[in-house]
């Protein structure tokens, strides 16, 4: 949970922005709408605005997730934060309120929120592997700084099928 990918076979990260995820910056994720970046299986963008309750945005987060294990590949990359119906157009902050005040409480809500609400049949014996990455919106230079951008990847580990339980929501 939040290390290294460390395969052979290059991640998704990894062919989309040439780097690691510990080398990531706001800017490579800025640089996502600059080049208009398009949606695909293994990509998409998510922005959300305050009104939105908490349980909604874990929803969001879910489903997207759960798409991406139940893939051919197994793995994507969600990330909160841009606006753009299949492309990316503009940063979008998520609301501090929604994920909270420091980076570490927001990392820390994202992957609780994927491991609790997170089901499998059959029950899975390893996790997904999943890498959380948070970027403060003051970092990015936006005029709306009172926010966060994440960057959530998961990859299937354990052959199953995955479901959102509704039991936690």
């Amino acid at each position: 949970m939040g290390e290294s990918i460390g395969s052979t076979i290059p991640s998704i990260i990894e062919l989309l922005f040439g780097k690691t995820v510990e080398n990531l910056s706001c800017d490579d994720v800025k640089a996502l709408v600059e080049n208009k970046v398009v949606e695909s299986p293994r990509l998409e963008f998510k922005a959300v605005s305050e009104d939105v309750a908490e349980g909604k945005l874990a929803e969001i987060i879910m489903r997207s997730t759960v798409g991406f294990l139940n893939s051919d590949v197994g793995e994507g990359i969600l990330i909160l934060g841009i606006r753009g119906k299949e492309r990316a157009e503009e940063l979008a902050c998520i609301p501090r309120k929604l994920l909270g005040r420091n980076k570490d409480v927001a990392e820390s809500k994202l992957r609780n929120w994927v491991f609790s609400y997170l089901a499998s049949i059959p029950l899975m014996i390893t996790p997904p592997r999943l890498i959380v990455k948070v970027f403060d919106c003051r970092e990015c230079g936006l005029e709306d700084p009172e926010g966060w951008i994440a960057l959530i990847y998961v990859k299937r580990t354990f052959d199953a099928l995955y479901y959102l339980s509704l039991i936690h929501i």
